[in-house]
């Protein structure tokens, strides 16, 4: 397991004043670079909704009005298709399947290799969460599954391969849009509606609902859950970062003392969660009381959106709303990577060694490493 190095006697820097580098690349693509090696940028023309990588180094981008590409690490376009339908959820890639959800309520399938349709099914219900993958049990054999959240409320599990439904879940009454978590036999989940969701992945029956008592009009709709294993976070725009027990839904802590945006993350060692503010700050607290570790003032201003999250060898990369990514070094020093310039990042994703890919919703990819 991979462990975050955490130095309490090293000072952060108020602020970082880096060099700037704007070129075009060759695709015309305006772009500002401070300090990552930048290998390609993509401008794909379309707001963009998802990325996915592959452990084969190809990278699937899904274009919000239903275009998908699929590029090899040299950023060389291997095929691309229109499925026609708005997507908004990430899709998954699954034993050379290309699994696609769309906000008409169709489940599409893609051979990853070519892009041909494998298989379609309607819903009739739009379908608005990222997709998430789970084994479960299935006519007596285990199989894999795909998890996807709607506009009415309703989870729903489908065998990968057959697109049989293996179970369907109603217990919230609002929209689900931020990503499931899958631990222990059990999805959980927020919803429009207020509520923190805990449902089991075998049956889809309820465990337990949470919300915070004093805040019961507050959504957790963009919040995306996570996990130590013992315990559920979860936060809400200008509200608490609450901890909940995974086993019987009820408050270990909360905090209101962070101004916390949507986006959270726990660290690789389980022990400390990464908050952004709404405001200018990066937050390094502690898992196990709430209490702050570390605040790193990083100017990036006003910042509502949905944020980019990744860890790797104890150092954070995250975006902000203003299109930059920044690098957090495991030693608390921080830096911005590079801009997009028109629009946040919404996804970064590890490929290999050094070596990362980030999309931007305005459109824009980019391959960068870190030498």
């Amino acid at each position: 397991m991979k462990r975050i190095i955490l130095l309490i006697c090293v000072c952060f820097p108020s602020f970082y004043t880096p060099a700037q580098n704007n070129f075009v690349n060759p695709d015309n693509t305006r772009f500002v670079n401070y300090s990552a090696k930048i290998l390609w940028v993509k401008d794909i023309g379309d707001s963009l909704s998802a990325l996915v990588s592959k452990p084969d180094n190809r990278i699937f981008v899904a274009a919000k009005y239903g275009k998908i590409f699929c590029f090899d690490l040299s950023g060389k376009l291997i095929w691309t298709h229109d499925v026609k339908r708005s997507i908004i959820g990430n899709p998954i890639d699954s034993n050379g399947n290309l699994i696609i959800s769309t906000l008409s309520g169709d489940l599409i399938s893609l051979n990853d290799s070519t892009g041909e349709v494998i298989q379609t099914i309607g819903l009739d219900d739009p379908l608005t969460s990222p997709l998430i993958e789970i084994s479960t049990s299935y006519n007596g054999q285990q199989t894999d599954a795909v998890i996807v959240g709607s506009s009415k409320g309703v989870v729903y599990c489908y065998d990968i391969n057959s697109f049989e439904m293996i179970w369907e879940n109603h217990s919230a009454t609002g929209k689900i849009i931020s990503m499931p978590l899958a631990l222990d036999n059990k999805i959980i989940f927020t919803s429009n509606d207020g509520f923190l969701y805990c449902i089991d992945s075998r049956s889809g029956m309820l465990i337990w609902k949470w919300t915070d008592p004093k805040n019961k009009n507050i959504s957790l709709a963009d919040c995306s859950p996570v996990s130590d294993g013992r315990n559920v976070f979860v936060c809400s725009p200008h509200n608490f970062l609450s901890s909940i027990d995974l086993m019987l839904g009820s408050t270990k802590w909360k905090n209101n003392y962070y101004d916390c945006s949507s986006t959270l993350m726990i660290s690789d060692n389980r022990k400390f969660l990464f908050v952004k503010s709404l405001k200018d700050n990066f937050y390094i607290v502690s898992a196990n009381d709430g209490k702050p570790f570390r605040k790193l003032n990083m100017n990036f201003d006003e910042d509502s959106t949905k944020n980019a999250f990744l860890e790797w060898k104890g150092n954070v990369l995250f975006s902000a709303g203003n299109g930059k990514v920044y690098l957090v070094e495991n030693n608390f020093k921080w830096k911005p990577l590079f801009d997009m310039l028109d629009g946040a990042v919404q996804n970064i994703i590890h490929l290999k060694d050094d070596t990362f890919v980030a999309s931007g919703v305005s459109g824009r990819v980019v391959e960068f490493n870190l030498k």
